[in-house]
């Protein structure tokens, strides 16, 4: 994925279905000491 400030992002993504609601959870996440997880985590911090 590319961010307009970041750049281009490497993530993974995760879906798990929930049958009993007929809904689905997408996870999005970065491998653990890339550069796309430092900059999620810039991207959560408050300003």
């Amino acid at each position: 994925m590319h961010h307009p400030d970041l750049g281009p992002l490497h993530v993974n993504c995760d879906v798990l279905t929930l049958p009993e609601d007929d809904q689905q959870m997408v996870f999005i996440t970065a491998d653990p000491g890339t550069s796309t997880e430092l900059a999620l985590r810039r991207l959560s911090r408050p300003r």
